[in-house]
């Protein structure tokens, strides 16, 4: 039976490591090792580990002085002794069945097969589900393909840039060198569509295996300007490594670097910071300057579309104020 390393790295989450570790603890693929990497934490997460891993010879307690999230991830992997790994987020959960669901597709697509990656559900900082994925309509429905065209689903926006939703062969991340980039922000969205590059074989499990929880203060809620900058150029820089190996997929980089202005314009539409709508302000400008071809909408989906049609028409303040209107109503519409 092959061992699966799940590395998780820790940082100030003493609130929800337990429910995490605990949820690792009651998978029901036996054949397991935990990682637990504490990059520094100041309260009591580091602790936690050490008396988890004093109580399960599964666990492996690891501490290290702060370095973020990618310097987490790489040192947790540089000890991992597993045919396979996962990534799990120290604030996240996983189902009971996750490992064993993910070495079944294995066995099951064969030897090739270097990367399974599998859906998720949002839950709320208690844990409560808050509903379906942003991929339910668009997630590959249980099949195996090369590398090369999981990139491009990737690239079509069927997936999205999350390293924890993927289970991978320790043998290509040694082979093909990946490490998430140090002191760089989105740095799933810089090293996700590496594991495809360097992969024979991909399995896309349909299946909801992984919670994410959404938290008040993560990243994507507290907006700033260089937030809002690393997120265009995170994608643009995506787009151009790609294109430099696989020059066919000209287009569909093409269409991702056009919709990183897109992403970062949604994604500061509403915040009251100058220096943030100054990079609105930038990111709508290119838009409404440039004009998408028809082959760079096809990675649009209906409301995106919709909204970019807005961005590049209507005054930002008019835009803002509409979408607002929609999200409420939308909201009071799913709330009976």
């Amino acid at each position: 039976m092959h061992t699966v390393s799940v590395v998780v790295p820790v940082y100030n989450v003493e609130d929800y490591i337990n429910a995490c570790i605990d949820s690792l603890l009651t998978q029901d693929y036996a054949n397991t090792e935990i990682i637990l990497v504490d990059d520094g934490s100041t309260d009591a997460s580091g602790k936690i580990c050490d008396d988890y891993a004093q109580n399960n010879p599964s666990i492996i307690a690891l501490h290290k002085s702060n370095g973020g999230l990618s310097s987490a991830r790489n040192y947790g992997m540089d000890h991992a002794t597993g045919d396979y790994a996962l990534f799990v987020d120290s604030d996240d959960i996983i189902a009971p069945n996750t490992l064993s669901s993910c070495m079944k597709a294995v066995l099951q697509s064969g030897a090739e097969t270097d990367c399974v990656v599998f859906t998720y559900v949002l839950i709320d900082e208690e844990g409560k589900k808050l509903g379906t994925d942003a991929e339910a309509d668009t997630f590959p429905r249980n099949v195996c393909v090369s590398g090369n065209e999981a990139l491009t689903y990737l690239l079509e926006d069927r997936i999205q840039n999350f390293a924890w939703r993927m289970l991978f062969s320790i043998e290509m991340w040694q082979n093909s060198g990946i490490r998430f980039p140090l002191n760089r922000l989105f740095e799933d969205v810089l090293t996700t569509y590496k594991f495809f590059m360097h992969s024979g074989k991909v399995t896309f499990l349909d299946e909801r295996l992984y919670g994410y929880r959404q938290r008040a203060q993560s990243i994507l809620h507290n907006i700033t300007a260089r937030t809002a900058e690393s997120y265009r150029e995170a994608f643009i820089e995506r787009s151009n490594t790609i294109e430099k190996v696989l020059p066919k997929l000209h287009g569909l980089c093409e269409a991702q670097r056009y919709k990183a202005f897109y992403r970062v314009a949604m994604f500061t539409l509403t915040s009251t910071q100058q220096s943030v709508l100054e990079v609105r302000d930038k990111s709508i400008s290119y838009l409404k300057k440039n004009r998408p071809s028809a082959s760079t909408l096809e990675i649009f989906n209906r409301k995106q579309r919709i909204t970019l049609s807005l961005l590049r028409r209507m005054p930002v303040k008019s835009i803002a104020k509409t979408i607002a209107l929609a999200k409420k109503v939308q909201l009071a519409i799913s709330s009976r």
